[in-house]
């Protein structure tokens, strides 16, 4: 098959097939992917499952190029249009397939849990009912929508329906769900929604309608202000962007919730109690002329202020400053757009929810956490469940066939997708995958050659990817260089490269990286001169044990932290004896930019 060039209006599809240099922490044998478009697609061990991931190209470089300090290989393969959109919706399809298994897990694994705080009479987690208060308000912006469904539906309705609902739920018997088909990656599953499914459901639109007949409004500390709604110098007779957006959202929103509630779907319970929770947040934010989110961050009861670092503030302060500029950035041109777009409005949720958790990091000096800011605001409340259609004394018979449903399922996911360091792991997988795209090894046309998982060592990540450049049609290759590589290149250029080498080659002078937890102890950069890791590797070791030697001491008032980066920097300090470097630093200064 003849791939001819092509001219720069038409440019030839490409698939770049990426290795990451090994680091501490995840990946510490270094890592692969796939980048298709502006998308990368790469398997990880998540407790135990080999799980496809699938990421935006600028955080993923972010977090391993800058963040995690490594290497990053890039070979890229020309492809025809057709075969490039095969490889990208096989590995879509098994995305969005294994994400459907696993909640399907998690959703037995929850019928358990419902069932047993049925059996004890304890609450239990709802999604969406924490973003309330559970006390009659009558806010205006309510009362619009249950009018709205009366005029519809007819007087009373929301009463009605409210106990209808409360019937099904108190009657809402327990059925075993059904021994789930042999799993297949390449096939979407269709599951009935599970008992904790239904309930959930059930008890959002309960819970919806009574909040909207009763008034409840907005928890307090829910919301976070996120700066003015109309920038000053707006004259009065105009209608900045900024409202005719958020109106025309705000209208969208009350179709939907009216529209969810009069033809419930299977798992639209959460999504109604946001979009009722937003609906407020909007009306809020009309009438004060400020914008009003939600937050997107859990509370944070249990976090213990603490001392940080100068390095720290300075880093901290560098992340602010740049969420400061999401946020005016977003507030003043990001709601120009003709038509609402609900991905912008939930970056803005985003943005500001972090804001708010840096700038409080910042003034109590103690540590942030932003991985839960993913995804929509989670709303978590806990309810008591009020069903009576399971006698009391055949609770505990019920949650044991559950637990038992739950146990047969996740042998399954075991089977399927449990990792394994040389037959299943980050490689194999990706590897399996991109030839799946493609029936009886047509992927050798398609891509120049043939590798099979695992085969030739082919399980180890840097083994791949000389596979990879060798068997493939490789058109180009590129690395694109670790932070630290980066920074030492341009101080390189500056001039006095002997100065800049002799006062970076170690973590006491170097300007560029300064030693943090969960590096480990070390002394000496070994990355560049491979022949000189046998000496630095050995001072590396004694650096770290003295480190440890130390760590034994002060453990009673630190915790053993520092005993435990000296006990990890003897372990990392032993395959640079042998020639071989793992351990690169990491940086955590960096902004999201």
């Amino acid at each position: 098959m003849l791939y001819p060039a092509t001219g720069a209006e038409h440019p030839q599809p490409i698939i770049e097939f990426l290795y990451i240099d090994a680091n501490t922490g995840g990946s510490s044998g270094g890592h692969t992917a796939v980048k298709v478009g502006d998308t990368v697609y790469h398997f990880q061990n998540d407790e135990g499952f080999t799980r496809l991931t699938r990421e935006n190209w600028q955080r993923f470089r972010f977090v391993y190029n800058d963040v995690d300090n490594r290497n990053i290989h890039s070979a890229k393969v020309a492809l025809l249009t057709g075969d490039l959109q095969r490889i990208r919706d096989r590995l879509s399809l098994r995305f969005i397939t294994q994400n459907r298994q696993i909640d399907y897990l998690t959703a037995l694994q929850r019928d358990v849990s419902l069932l047993s705080a049925l059996e004890s009479n304890t609450p239990v987690q709802i999604s969406g009912i924490g973003f309330f208060d559970r006390t009659p308000h009558r806010t205006a912006d309510l009362k619009d929508i249950a009018d709205a469904i009366e005029n519809e539906r007819g007087p009373g309705h929301i009463r009605s329906q409210r106990q209808h609902l409360q019937r099904r739920l108190e009657t809402l018997a327990y059925v075993p769900p059904a021994e789930p088909e042999p799993l297949e990656p390449d096939r979407y599953p269709i599951y009935k929604p599970t008992f904790s499914e239904q309930v959930e459901d059930l008890y959002a639109h309960w819970f919806a309608l009574t909040m909207i007949e009763q008034g409840w409004p907005l928890r307090d500390g829910i919301l976070i202000e996120a700066g003015q709604l109309e920038p000053t110098g707006t004259t009065p007779e105009s209608t900045h962007p900024n409202i005719r957006w958020l109106t025309r959202y705000r209208d969208q929103l009350k179709e939907a919730i009216i529209q969810s509630l009069a033809s419930p779907y299977p798992g639209s319970g959460p999504p109604l109690l946001l979009s009722l929770a937003r609906y407020q947040a909007i009306s809020l934010s009309l009438s004060t002329d400020k914008f009003f989110v939600l937050d997107v961050l859990p509370k944070k009861s249990e976090r213990s202020p603490g001392e940080l670092g100068e390095a720290d503030k300075v880093a901290l302060g560098r992340l602010i400053d740049q969420l400061q500029k999401t946020v005016n950035d977003l507030v003043t041109a990001g709601f120009h757009q003709p038509e609402p777009d609900e991905s912008i409005y939930h970056r803005l949720e985003v943005a500001a929810s972090e804001l708010k958790e840096s700038q409080a990091g910042l003034s109590l000096e103690r540590s942030i956490h932003l991985s839960q800011s993913d995804g929509p605001p989670k709303g978590i409340g806990y309810a008591i469940m009020p069903n009576h259609a399971i006698p009391t004394q055949q609770l505990h018979r019920v949650r044991e066939a559950a637990a038992q449903r739950a146990q047969q399922f996740l042998l399954q996911m075991q089977r399927a997708y449990q990792y394994q360091l040389i037959t299943h792991n980050c490689v194999t997988e990706l590897v399996r995958t991109v030839n799946s795209s493609f029936e009886q090894e047509n992927e050798t046309t398609a891509l120049g050659g043939h590798l099979d998982p695992g085969a030739d060592q082919s399980f180890i990540p840097f083994r791949f990817f000389e596979l990879v450049r060798g068997r493939y049609r490789v058109t180009s290759t590129e690395i694109l260089p670790s932070q630290r590589n980066r920074r030492l290149a341009q101080l390189s250029q500056e001039g006095g490269s002997w100065k800049v080498w002799a006062r970076e080659s170690n973590t006491l002078t170097s300007e560029i990286y300064r030693p943090r937890m969960g590096d480990s102890a070390f002394l000496m950069f070994t990355e560049q001169a491979f022949w000189t890791r046998p000496l630095l590797g050995s001072l590396n070791f004694s650096y770290a044990l003295a480190t440890a030697s130390v760590g034994l001491f002060t453990a009673p008032t630190d915790g053993a932290s520092l005993l435990t980066e000296g006990l990890f920097g003897m372990m990392f300090s032993v395959p640079e004896i042998g020639l071989w470097n793992i351990r690169k630093g990491t940086f955590n200064e960096m902004s999201p930019e």
